[in-house]
């Protein structure tokens, strides 16, 4: 894990991809999702859906951990928590939308249906996200344990004895599990390694079996005959990300056109990714549905003379020591970001803002205190290390006007072209056209700039195999000793 988990909860964890893997290993979800685009059956075994709503028959044993036989009622019970306002669930809105659903069960049928306030045609792959896993009675009876240890009814389990949060969990077969076809190890041991060299090294000397690794230690990883590379194109662009609110000075949209307009995007992606990453156009990348390539047309050409101009013409004029001023007040902009997934980017948008002519500063961190960082208010400019975790355009809303909006975007254009699209039928020309308004819409208002795509790539100890459930997560739940 290249990052300690925020919290074990699956309703409310903001999803790394480590995170999510260990938590694919406890818990299930209604369907699930293979690399292939396939939804498969997992707590249900069949569905009927709508534009807005889903009917699914569920499995006839659904075990909990701790024994307790899950009804559909529980299971209901699991899925209303999941959006109700307490929770705060970040990916919500990439499950029902944004616009709220009730829960209803029958337990003689063994179904529960999930009725939508609004339609949304991405609501069955919705339910293979893992914030929608099914969290059994004990866990919703105890929603302070959920951080970190389990109520799941996946194969595994969390052992609190051996495990120390936030540097090493245990989890040990869960005995009232759906039997499995294969060799499956007896108990997964998941370890908090930030260092990318130090991973690299641990797996080169057997110390850990899989790792998902980044940067200039691929290289020697991909020599090693011992082990074995999968790599996967993630879905999804990071992306430079600004504070909205009117205290702010990106509230202005010129300033956030200067600020695009410095920054170079293939120094971004050079820097970000060792050059294994393509240059983005769209918050939307080009492995997802929908993307639209002429998003690239509605970019400016990185200049940090021209962003200067930007600023001159809006009122901006350099003091005596080249920072931009306004009504006596200097061009602060202060940055984050997390060098664990986006590499040295950050530290290249500070020094394209400080040569454009503010006083900017940077503060980075690991995953989880970036995660901290970004939910708070003391930032102007962010590097969205963005991963979608369903392959449609609408995992970006959660980031645009969803519960992940940190930077507080008010886009009515987006807003509008997204519902169109969720309305519209899966394939449809409608549901395109609508995305590519939305990803123009983003692009118009000068609220995000699309940076680079990254892969991820995992190495693993040759003799054991897995499954992924998105390009950057592996699904932990499929290890198998081949």
């Amino acid at each position: 894990m290249s990052s300690p988990p925020d919290t074990l909860d699956p309703a409310k964890s903001a999803g790394t991809e480590s995170t999510y893997g260990l938590i694919s290993a406890a818990y299930e979800t209604l369907v699930k999702r293979n690399m292939d685009g396939e939804i498969r059956p997992e707590v249900a075994v069949s569905w009927e859906t709508t534009a807005d709503s889903a009917t699914l028959k569920l499995r006839d044993s659904i075990v909990c951990s701790d024994g307790t036989e899950m009804t559909p009622a529980m299971v209901a019970r699991s899925l209303e928590r999941m959006g109700a306002p307490e929770t705060a669930s970040p990916y919500i809105s990439r499950v029902v939308g944004t616009a709220g659903y009730t829960v209803t069960s029958d337990d003689a049928e063994r179904t529960v249906t999930i009725k939508l306030n609004a339609p949304n045609s991405d609501l069955l792959l919705g339910l293979s996200n893992p914030a929608t896993s099914i969290t059994c009675p004990a866990g919703l009876d105890s929603e302070d344990q959920l951080r970190n240890t389990s109520f799941g009814t996946g194969p595994y389990m969390i052992d609190t004895s051996r495990s120390l949060d936030g540097e090493t969990y245990t989890l040990v077969a869960n005995p009232y599990a759906p039997e499995r076809e294969g060799a499956f190890p007896d108990e997964l041991v998941f370890r908090v390694i930030v260092n990318n060299t130090t991973a690299a090294n641990e797996l080169i000397s057997g110390g850990i079996d899989i790792a998902s690794i980044t940067g200039r230690d691929q290289d020697r990883l991909r020599a090693d005959p011992s082990l074995t590379v999968t790599d996967l194109a993630q879905w999804g662009s990071q992306y430079l990300s600004m504070n909205h609110r009117e205290d702010h000075p990106t509230s202005d949209m010129e300033v956030r056109r200067a600020i695009m307009t410095a920054i170079d995007r293939e120094k971004a992606a050079r820097v970000g990714t060792f050059d294994h990453g393509v240059v983005a156009s769209s918050l939307v990348s080009s492995n997802q549905e929908c993307y639209d390539p002429t998003t690239e047309d509605a970019l400016p050409e990185a200049s940090i003379e021209a962003a200067r101009e930007i600023l001159t013409n809006a009122g901006w004029t350099p003091n005596d020591k080249g920072i931009f001023e306004k009504d006596g007040q200097p061009l602060v902009l202060r940055v984050i970001g997390t060098p664990t997934l986006s590499n040295s980017t950050p530290e290249y948008v500070l020094q394209a803002l400080t040569e454009m002519g503010a006083q900017a500063s940077l503060k980075t961190g690991s995953v989880q205190e970036y995660i901290v960082m970004f939910r708070g208010d003391d930032w102007d400019v962010e590097v969205r290390p963005y991963i979608a975790s369903i392959d449609t355009p609408n995992a970006m809303s959660a980031h645009v006007s969803g519960p992940n909006n940190h930077a507080k975007i008010e886009n009515a254009k987006f807003d509008a072209a997204r519902d169109r699209a969720l309305a519209a039928a899966p394939g449809s020309d409608e549901r395109c056209a609508a995305w590519s308004e939305a990803q123009h819409a983003i692009l118009e208002s000068w609220d995000a700039l699309p940076l680079f795509g990254s892969y991820y790539t995992f190495f693993n100890r040759n003799g054991i195999s897995f499954e992924m459930m998105v390009p950057a997560t592996l699904d932990a739940a499929t290890i198998r000793l081949d």
